[in-house]
């Protein structure tokens, strides 16, 4: 996802995004084009962002397919500041990186 410029931001905010943890996302449902919102975890890499659900080999999580179809999302912090950040979803597909993530 790309991140919001963190000096636009509230400084609680950024001290909340250097930490992963549990968020809620709300996306756009693909076919009915209703909110969708779920929990979810992300973690911080080296500045980046990256939200992540448990993987599974007999289907794609409804949510991926959300943010496929529309990548624009709100990222809700709700663990020590709750904020609504608006965010635009971009898939990693590149395999070296998803194996220095595992």
């Amino acid at each position: 996802m790309t991140a919001t410029p963190r000096n636009t931001i509230d400084p609680a905010i950024v001290k909340a995004l250097d930490h992963g943890h549990t968020i809620d996302i709300t996306t756009t449902g693909r076919k009915s084009g209703e909110a969708r919102r779920i929990e979810i975890v992300f973690f911080n890499f080296g500045g980046r962002l990256y939200i992540s659900g448990m993987p599974s080999a007999e289907r794609t999580r409804a949510w991926l397919h959300n943010m496929r179809a529309t990548p624009a999302f709100t990222f809700h912090l709700k663990e020590g500041v709750q904020a609504d950040l608006p965010e635009v979803a971009h898939e990693d597909t590149e395999s070296t990186f998803r194996r220095e993530v595992n």
